[in-house]
Formats: C-alpha cells, structure tokens, sequence
C-alpha cells in the first residue's frame, strides 16, 4: 500500500515498482 508521508510516498507492505511510486508521487505533487 501506499502512504503519504511528511508529503513523500513510501511503500509499506509489498514492493512497489519505482515508476509507478514516481507516478504516484508526480500526481500527488502536481
């Protein structure tokens, strides 16, 4: 799962592909 965290995105539980954490991130941050 994902959680955003201090305004960062950290993986918890199973492993997260990079490109879709910067995916995620870039959405969160747009």
């Amino acid at each position: 799962m994902l959680h955003l965290v201090g305004g960062r995105v950290v993986a918890v539980g199973t492993h997260v592909e990079l490109a879709e954490l910067d995916e995620y991130r870039a959405a969160v941050l747009r």
